[in-house]
């Protein structure tokens, strides 16, 4: 009778197939692992001069930005010269503003009082924002201060406050100068000692703001200030050099919707 042969098989320890192929996944030929450091490598430097480059760019064409807005400003400041506008067809510098350019009154009046007050260095620096808000800071206080003069200074607001204004942002900045204002229409009230204007007068100082703003001097304010002597003073704020061609036309829109108060 034929008998079978059993042999029996030598089992593998438990989890050593598992390790031995575990271990071989880690371990990568040495030049794979050359091959694959050398493309990140690759990867990240592509990576950092396409990032240069960008930055590059940027950084020029916000130079160039800072360069236009002022180049806009001198060519708006030649546009306004005597008789420039009336030799294309137009009432006015505003008017050409309006139709030529699509520009308001206030951003012409804006860009061109950069360039009055601001040189274009400085400009350059500061950018057309900030530039702007200077020049709003400086018109607002009482005293004779410049754009160059504030920029690297220190300010008592009214509210007690020290703004420094190298640090400052742009919206503080112009938050300052409505604060600064607002401080001084306080002032004029206080030193009125009594002597009140009359209906008639804040109603036809109400109808000069409203026409200049219909004539597109959007932020401007007119104020009737009463005075010992008799017969209110218009008190005209926030109108820009660059408009003042419209104040006799809007004084006559005023008063004839209000009338004259003699």
């Amino acid at each position: 009778m034929a008998t079978t042969k059993l042999t029996a098989s030598k089992k593998a320890p438990p989890g050593a197939s598992k390790k031995a192929t575990s271990g071989a996944s880690k371990k990568l030929p040495a030049a794979l692992a050359a091959n694959a450091a050398k493309s990140a490598a690759a990867k990240r430097q592509r990576l950092a001069d396409e990032a240069r480059a960008d930055i590059a760019l940027i950084r020029a064409r916000r130079q160039r930005i800072v360069e236009d807005f002022y180049d806009i400003g001198e060519a708006l400041l030649r546009l306004r010269r005597p008789g420039v506008a009336e030799s294309l067809g137009y009432k006015g510098f505003l008017d050409l503003c309006r139709v030529e350019l699509d520009m308001s009154a206030n951003k012409a009046s804006q860009l061109i009082g950069i360039v009055q007050a601001v040189p274009r260095e400085q400009a350059r620096a500061l950018g057309q924002e900030r530039a702007a808000a200077l020049l709003s800071l400086a018109q607002a206080t009482p005293e004779q201060d410049s754009v160059v003069s504030l920029a690297q200074g220190k300010l008592l607001l009214p509210s007690g406050e020290k703004l420094d204004i190298a640090k400052a942002s742009a919206r503080a900045l112009r938050d300052a100068a409505k604060a600064v204002r607002h401080a001084g229409d306080k002032t004029v009230k206080k030193t009125s000692r009594g002597v009140s204007t009359t209906a008639k007068e804040r109603e036809l100082a109400a109808a000069l703001e409203k026409a200049l703003r219909d004539l597109g001097v959007e932020e401007a304010r007119v104020t009737a200030v009463a005075r010992a002597g008799g017969g209110a003073h218009a008190r005209i704020d926030r109108v820009p050099l660059a408009s003042l061609d419209v104040l006799g036309k809007a004084a006559a829109q005023a008063l004839k919707r209000v009338g004259s108060i003699r």
